[in-house]
């Protein structure tokens, strides 16, 4: 999702130690907290559409409550994304330019459930929670 080879790379040379997840923070529909082996740390900030589009500036707006929190300056690396249920998973020109004007990555759910699976994969291992897994590898 964000700078996905990159961080595929380092996840491979240490493991993830902790993350701490907050909903609905700074209007923000979630923020992750996740500490790596290596000491690394990232903030990650994720607005969520189903079947709806980003308006004028809200990722702006998103975007500077979350800076002035000052994660940067806590020696956490901040990432941003717009994760989405679309009609035919995908999403508009808009909500690209809008992420690309933010820093924000952009990918749909379909495209998170592509990366779950390996290849020649056919089937999700259940995580033990009926409703984790209806939300996450359930078609929307």
């Amino acid at each position: 999702m964000f700078g996905k080879e990159n961080f595929r790379k380092e996840l491979d040379n240490c493991s993830i130690e902790s993350v701490k997840i907050w909903r609905e923070w700074e209007r923000t529909d979630i923020l992750a907290e996740i500490t790596l082996s290596n000491e690394k740390k990232y903030a990650l900030f994720v607005e969520i559409k189903a079947y709806s589009r980003t308006s004028e500036k809200q990722l702006e707006r998103y975007k500077t409550a979350c800076e002035r929190y000052d994660y940067k300056g806590k020696g956490f690396e901040e990432k941003f994304a717009l994760l989405g249920a679309w009609e035919n998973d995908s999403y508009s020109d808009f909500d690209k330019k809008c992420c690309d004007a933010c820093g924000f990555s952009i990918c749909t759910f379909q495209e998170i459930l592509e990366n779950i699976f390996t290849k020649g994969e056919t089937t999700f291992e259940s995580s033990g929670n009926e409703l984790f897994d209806e939300f996450w590898a359930g078609k929307w």
